[in-house]
């Protein structure tokens, strides 16, 4: 799975896949800090 600045996926599109890789329970608190890394981010 190669990212790149210009084409990062939606966490809609990596969702299934952690679920497919990793315990449900440790799903959210990895989509959360997505989140809160996409924040920071797009505010600089």
């Amino acid at each position: 799975l190669q990212l790149n600045e210009n084409s990062l996926p939606t966490w809609g599109e990596l969702k299934p896949i952690f679920e497919s890789i990793m315990p449900e329970r440790e799903v959210e608190p990895i989509a959360g800090m997505q989140i809160k890394t996409g924040v920071v981010t797009e505010n600089g």
